[in-house]
């Protein structure tokens, strides 16, 4: 019995190091295939880490308020709902609880992440110091815009992932996304919107 239980255990353990290298290997190739998507192909994509606590706050709270997450279009005032995802209590726990760890930015420094590059915070901070001329300083240095994004939050056999970034282009312009993505042949397409800021 004693046998049977050290088994039991050492294969638990033996199969986690697989289970973490194969979650860090689709989180890199959902980021590469986001950065694709949102960049110029020779351009890189400029992204901080992390997400900022008052987003990551209200996000927690639109995670908090329901299971139910609703696909919805408005048409003629009215709201259409198009699809929902029912999410367990444990899922939605897990997601809240990943999204609180990823306060730690150390995490991102695992990830390489194709055609990006990752600028530090106080850079940033030092750049829009300048209040009237931020935004300019940041456009001759980077590029027009500016990413933040969580690191991706995988769920129900990796087919779902719960994934937030944030755009920002200008003192006035911008947006900020909290959605569930889902696979659909082979490539991730995003689904439901949680959360969602437009400056």
């Amino acid at each position: 019995m004693i046998r049977l239980i050290f088994l039991v255990t050492f294969l638990g353990f033996s199969t986690f190091p697989s289970y973490a290298q194969t979650t860090h290997k689709q989180a890199l190739d959902f980021l590469t295939q986001f950065t694709q998507n949102n960049s110029k192909p020779g351009t890189p994509l400029y992204y901080t880490k992390g997400i900022n606590s008052y987003s990551q706050n209200e996000i927690l709270k639109a995670l908090q308020r329901s299971l139910v997450l609703y696909n919805f279009r408005i048409e003629n005032h009215k709201v259409q709902i198009i699809d929902s995802l029912v999410l367990s209590k444990e899922e939605q726990q897990f997601i809240i609880k990943e999204l609180q760890k990823q306060a730690d930015t150390s995490l991102w420094n695992q990830f390489e992440i194709t055609n990006s590059q990752s600028i530090p915070k106080d850079t940033i901070t030092a750049i829009f110091k300048d209040r009237a001329n931020g935004w300019r300083n940041f456009y001759n240095s980077y590029g027009k815009s500016l990413f933040g994004f969580s690191i991706p939050i995988f769920f129900r056999d990796n087919q779902y992932c719960a994934f937030f970034y944030a755009n920002s282009c200008g003192g006035l312009c911008g947006e900020e996304l909290f959605s569930i993505y889902r696979k659909e042949f082979g490539a991730w397409s995003l689904w439901i919107s949680v959360y969602e800021s437009v400056s």
